[in-house]
C-alpha cells in the first residue's frame, strides 16, 4: 500500500462512515464498529481506501487513478479468500464483495450484478441474510442492503438480495388505531417502547406528526391499490387529513440557523418539516423536487446532518423516506 495511504487512514476511515451511516443495534455503536475494522483486517482497510477513492473522485471531482490500484489488490484479496475454505465466507471476505458493488455501483458498471449475485450466494451459504444479519454481520448486511436499494434505484431494476411484494393495508374499518406500523421505515418510532422511553414531553407530542405521516401514507395506499374502498372512505379520509393540516398548522414555523437550536428544537423542526413535505406530497400531489418543496426538503437535510446520531439513530431515515 503507498505510504502517502498510510499516513490517511483516519481522514479514509471518516469520510467512510461519514457516508455510510447506518441503525446498529443500540449495544454497539456504528461508528465504534466501523473505526475498529481497519485495525482488524488489512481487507476492511482496502475496502474502505476503495470507496475513499471513488466517492472523492464523484463528489470532489478529483480526478486520480488510485482506485485502479485498490480495486485490484481488492480482487486479489477476495480471490485468494474464496481459494481457502476457512476464509471464503467469513465476514471480512463478504465486506470486501460488498465494497466492490458498491464501487461499481458509484462507477455506473454493470459488474455491480456479478457482485451482488456472488453476494447472494454467500448469504445463501451463512444461512440467508436474515440470519446472517442477527448474528455478527448485522453492520455488514446492513451495508449490503443499502448497496441492493441503491442499485435498484439507479438502474430501475428489482432489487436482488430482497423481494419486492405489494403492500399490506391495514383493515381501516378497525376503530382503535394502532400504534405500530410494521411497514413504516420508520418503525421504531412508533413503538410503545420507544414512545416510554422518551423523557421530553415536545418530543412525544411530535411523534403525533410522524403516525400522521403514515397513517396517511396507508390512506394513499387505500386509494391507489383499493379504489372501491377508498371512494366509500373519502369522507372520513379528508376529515382525517384535516386533522393532519391542523397539527402541522400549530406549530412556531419561525425559522432559526440549525446550529442555534437545541437538540430537541432540531428534533421537533426536522419532524415538523418531514410532516409538512409528506402532506403535501399525499393532499395536494406536490412533487418532493417542485420548487414549492424543494425549500422544506434542503432545511430537512440541513438539520438532519446537525443532529448526532447516538441521540436520535432515526433521523437519517426521515431524509432517505421523502424519496420512497
Amino acid at each position: 500500500m503507498p505510504e502517502t495511504w498510510l499516513n490517511r487512514v483516519d481522514e479514509i476511515v471518516s469520510h467512510y462512515f461519514m457516508s455510510f451511516n447506518g441503525t446498529g443495534p443500540e449495544s454497539r455503536s456504528t461508528l465504534t464498529h466501523w473505526f475498529e475494522q481497519p485495525l482488524k483486517s488489512p481487507l476492511i482497510l482496502l475496502s474502505y481506501s476503495l470507496l475513499y477513492c471513488a466517492h472523492r473522485d464523484l463528489i470532489g471531482g478529483i480526478i486520480g487513478n488510485d482506485d485502479h490500484y485498490f480495486k485490484a489488490r481488492n480482487l486479489q484479496f477476495i480471490n485468494a479468500a474464496l481459494e481457502n475454505r476457512t476464509t471464503a465466507l467469513a465476514d471480512e471476505t463478504i465486506m470486501a464483495v460488498v465494497s466492490m458493488a458498491m464501487y461499481e455501483n458509484l462507477r455506473g458498471s454493470d459488474q455491480v450484478i456479478t457482485h451482488e449475485r456472488g453476494l447472494g450466494q454467500m448469504f445463501d451459504m451463512r444461512g440467508g441474510i436474515g440470519k446472517f444479519m442477527l448474528e455478527e454481520g448485522f453492520y455488514i448486511g446492513n451495508f449490503a442492503l443499502l448497496v441492493d436499494m441503491m442499485y435498484s434505484s439507479c438502474s430501475n431494476k428489482h432489487p436482488l438480495l430482497m423481494e419486492v411484494q405489494g403492500p399490506i393495508l391495514r383493515d381501516i374499518h378497525v376503530g382503535i388505531r394502532k400504534t405500530y406500523f410494521p411497514h413504516s421505515p420508520l418503525r421504531v418510532v412508533n413503538t410503545p417502547e420507544f414512545n416510554g422511553k422518551v423523557p421530553i414531553e415536545e418530543l412525544r407530542t411530535s411523534l403525533d406528526v410522524l403516525r400522521d405521516a403514515f397513517d396517511g401514507f396507508e390512506m394513499l395506499c387505500v386509494e391507489a391499490f383499493d379504489p372501491e374502498t377508498a371512494a366509500f372512505e373519502a369522507p372520513r379520509f379528508r376529515l382525517r387529513r384535516d386533522k393532519f393540516w391542523a397539527r402541522l398548522q400549530a406549530y412556531d414555523t419561525t425559522e432559526t440557523e440549525p446550529w442555534t437550536l437545541t437538540t430537541e428544537g432540531k428534533v421537533k423542526e426536522a419532524i415538523r418539516i418531514a410532516g409538512t413535505i409528506h402532506y403535501c406530497a399525499v393532499v395536494s400531489l406536490i412533487q418532493h423536487d417542485d420548487e414549492l418543496n424543494s425549500h422544506f426538503v434542503d432545511r430537512l437535510l440541513e438539520i438532519l446532518k446537525s443532529l448526532q446520531l447516538d441521540f436520535w439513530k432515526t433521523a437519517p431515515y426521515l431524509y432517505l423516506w421523502m424519496y420512497v
